[in-house]
C-alpha cells in the first residue's frame, strides 16, 4: 500500500502454517514476496523500519524469525531496514507471523 502523495506506504505480509514446513523454504519464500512488493512500490521509498510478530509458542514461527532479518539483509543489501521482532502470545486466523514494514521517500 503507497498513500496518495507517494512519500509513505507500508508492506504486510503474514504466514500462516496446519502442518509441519521447511523453515528454510518459508522463510525465502516471505522474503521473495518483501522483495516483489517493494519493487512494485515508488522506487524513491525506502524500507524505514519493520516489525515481525511472530507466535512465540509455534515452533515454525520461532525457527523463521531466527533467519528471517538476515535473509532480508542479505536480500536487500544496503537497502535493508531495521527489523524489531515482536513475540506475541496469539495471532488472528492462524497466522503464525505477521511482518509489517514502513517505507518513506
Amino acid at each position: 500500500m503507497q498513500s496518495a502523495d507517494g512519500h509513505s506506504g507500508l508492506v504486510a505480509i503474514s504466514v500462516s502454517s496446519d502442518a509441519p514446513t521447511d523453515v528454510r523454504q518459508v522463510t525465502e519464500e516471505l522474503c521473495t514476496t518483501f522483495v516483489k512488493a517493494m519493487k512494485m512500490m515508488d522506487a524513491k521509498l525506502v524500507p524505514q523500519c519493520a516489525r515481525v510478530f511472530y507466535k512465540c509458542s509455534h515452533l515454525l514461527g520461532l525457527q523463521i524469525v531466527k533467519g528471517l532479518e538476515e535473509s532480508l539483509k542479505s536480500s536487500l543489501l544496503e537497502s535493508s531496514p531495521s527489523v524489531a521482532l515482536v513475540p506475541v502470545l496469539d495471532l488472528p486466523d492462524s497466522k503464525i507471523l505477521h511482518l509489517s514494514c514502513w517505507f518513506s521517500s
